[in-house]
């Protein structure tokens, strides 16, 4: 099963990108063709990428939700279902090759100095912990949690929830699971519940 979410993973497109559909993760990425570095915000729901020009091999890293906002330092409602040359935002400068390398990136971000906060957050409803049940937790009212969503992840807790779920069900689909075992453990009402979720965030209309 899928315990927990990486707090920065590494990612690659094998050869030339080409176009499809990029569900929604709860993450913001930094992104690279090897020229320019962009920031690819928290999509609220899937997307249908298609590469400008001569599709080129891309790769990037995929953050935790509510890290690569504070180490950005921009609200992350800023950039949610927009991508930004990484230039046009300032307090970051990463090279393309950095992002080759987990040791690399490392000695460029200090993430040691970041929130806990908004990582513990995002893990508790990775979870499945109720929106109301987290905010209780951490000593805050229901709608303080919610402002602070929009600045950590982009969009409200509880639709953060969802992608967080459906992500989290995907990984378990994609690992050979029966879709009732897997919407079973990942709090669907029910097999259906699952793939009207997909349907609804993680299908381009």
């Amino acid at each position: 099963m899928v315990n927990a979410i990486p707090l920065v993973e590494l990612w690659a497109t094998c050869g030339p990108a080409t176009s499809g559909i990029i569900p929604p993760d709860g993450s913001m990425d930094l992104v690279t063709d090897g020229d320019v570095v962009v920031v690819a915000g928290p999509d609220s729901r899937a997307r249908l990428f298609n590469p400008a020009g001569v599709p080129r091999p891309m790769w990037g890293a995929r953050f935790h939700p509510g890290l690569l906002q504070q180490l950005l330092g921009l609200p992350a409602h800023e950039v949610t279902d927009r991508v930004v040359p990484l230039a046009d935002i300032g307090g970051l400068r990463i090279e393309p090759s950095t992002l080759l390398s987990m040791s690399m990136l490392r000695k460029t971000l200090v993430l040691e100095q970041c929130d806990p906060a908004p990582l513990r957050v995002a893990a508790e409803l990775w979870q499945g912990c109720a929106v109301e049940a987290v905010a209780q937790m951490a000593g805050w009212s229901t709608r303080h949690l919610r402002r602070l969503s929009a600045d950590w992840f982009g969009y409200g807790p509880k639709h953060l929830q969802r992608v967080l779920r459906l992500r989290r069900a995907q990984v378990l689909l994609d690992q050979g699971y029966a879709k009732a075992m897997v919407a079973a453990d990942c709090g669907y009402a029910d097999a259906s519940h699952l793939w009207r979720d997909r349907m609804d965030l993680a299908v381009v209309s």
